[in-house]
């Protein structure tokens, strides 16, 4: 018997960067700044998604939001490219996770 897994996701970005997203059925809120995104994530319920995704622009200042809501937010480019923010996110988190404090990975 196959096993159907549901994963809430949500997506917060400017129009043109997430209205692609929508089509795959991701819940897609509109944000052109970090204050704008902090809002929403405020609005949320934890439990309501699984996943949040926020472009890497609005999403400096707002790492903290995802430690204090129990949220999963994870920093994705924009159309516009990466800035390269995303990358050092998940660098820290796996620091973190793993406990290696101040020294450098990968």
């Amino acid at each position: 018997m196959p096993l159907c897994l549901f994963i809430m996701i949500a997506i917060i970005g400017d129009r043109e960067s997430i209205l692609p997203f929508k089509a795959f059925g991701v819940a897609a809120f509109e944000a052109g700044k970090p204050e704008e995104a902090r809002e929403l994530i405020d609005s949320m319920v934890p439990e309501e998604y699984d996943v949040v995704l926020i472009l890497e622009e609005l999403m400096q200042g707002l790492e903290e939001m995802g430690l204090k809501t129990g949220m999963n937010m994870v920093a994705v480019p924009g159309r516009r490219g990466s800035s390269g923010y995303g990358k050092l996110l998940l660098k820290k988190n796996i620091q973190r996770a793993i406990g290696t404090g101040g020294q450098e990975i990968g």
